[in-house]
């Protein structure tokens, strides 16, 4: 369960870094609005993943629904974390 926790945060990170360098480039501005609209392509950035990969990297097992929304909750909460701290 460990694993799961942090391939979904490692995932995590990278998919709001990307957004972070994303949001630079096309000079966007710093507001509440534009960090959700960002977390949005994030997650569906992590639809895609999980439609590609249902268990990524093979590491997810299935430990039930709760658990599977409490790690796409936290895997959406680091996005957002990332965009309005960078």
């Amino acid at each position: 369960m460990l694993l799961s926790f942090l391939s979904t945060v490692l995932t995590s990170l990278i998919i709001g870094l990307l957004l972070v360098v994303l949001r630079r480039v096309f000079r966007m501005r710093r507001s509440l609005g534009v960090d959700l609209g960002l977390t949005a392509v994030g997650a569906g950035l992590l639809l895609l993943l999980h439609l590609v990969s249902p268990d990524l990297f093979g590491l997810d097992p299935w430990y039930g629904l709760g658990f599977e929304l409490a790690k796409h909750g936290l895997e959406l909460l680091v996005i957002l974390m990332l965009l309005v701290a960078i």
